[in-house]
């Protein structure tokens, strides 16, 4: 996967966002 393209910069920027909300989510649901 090639980083240094526009395509690539956004998909890393979903996944950190998606990894993201899926933790929040995660500690949110157990505690």
């Amino acid at each position: 996967m090639v980083i240094g393209t526009s395509l690539g910069l956004h998909d890393a920027a979903t996944v950190a966002l998606a990894v993201a909300l899926a933790v929040v989510l995660g500690h949110a649901r157990g505690r």
